[in-house]
């Protein structure tokens, strides 16, 4: 499994299995590195919702929005706004190439 998140252990010059330190730092190194992916995946997605907002809206003060909800918004609020654009956000999300999988008419495959 960690072959597919990580590379691999170079052998020991012994021929024996990697000292268990080292898978140890692997699982480390793997995790940050999923954590890393998920950060640039999350701002990948975040950009081009806000490219899309730009352009249907191009005098929308983007650093208004960066600042997050409205002042006096409750919780109740954030989810009921977050409800009603899930189906626009999965939208969006699905035009977002983060593995270079688009086919010739833009569409995620």
């Amino acid at each position: 499994m960690l072959d597919c998140v990580d590379l691999e252990v170079a052998p020991l010059p012994d021929g024996g299995p990697p000292r268990p330190n080292t898978i140890i730092d692997r699982y480390k190194a793997a995790w940050e590195n999923f954590k890393s992916f998920n950060r640039d995946t999350t701002i990948t997605a975040i950009t081009h919702a806000l490219a899309v907002v730009r352009s249907q809206y191009p005098v929308v003060d983007l650093q208004v929005i960066g600042a997050g909800f409205a002042r006096g918004t409750g919780a109740t609020e954030h989810q009921q706004l977050e409800d009603e654009v899930e189906d626009a956000a999965k939208k969006l999300a699905g035009d977002v190439d983060l593995f270079g999988e688009m086919d010739g008419d833009g569409e995620a495959q």
